[in-house]
């Protein structure tokens, strides 16, 4: 699942911020169980599991857009395009951990 993902845009993704976001994301995933892992996969991707031979055309991989937004957002999906809209001004781990967990 993590191969078959990609961030964008590149300027953001590479910023300190926009890695920092990226870590605490997979970091959360990686804490999941398989139940939880499935859950959040079906948010985002309206897939259960990664389907074997990774995700059908038009789409090859999952996105994470990281949105450069001040204050607090929750994360949302975009399941049609695969996409995780993620905003990358989160003050600690624990608080992107939360918002996912109330979304999933």
């Amino acid at each position: 699942w993590r191969a078959r993902t990609r961030c964008v845009p590149a300027s953001v993704a590479q910023s300190r911020a926009g890695r920092q976001t990226v870590e605490w994301f997979w970091a959360y995933v990686e804490s999941l169980d398989d139940q939880g892992r499935s859950a959040l996969l079906e948010w985002v991707t309206c897939f259960r599991r990664l389907p074997p031979g990774g995700f059908p055309p038009p789409h090859a991989a999952m996105t994470i857009k990281l949105l450069a937004t001040t204050g607090r957002r929750r994360p949302t999906a975009n399941t049609c395009g695969l996409q995780l809209n993620l905003p990358c001004r989160y003050s600690s781990q624990e608080e992107l951990a939360g918002l996912l967990s109330e979304a999933t």
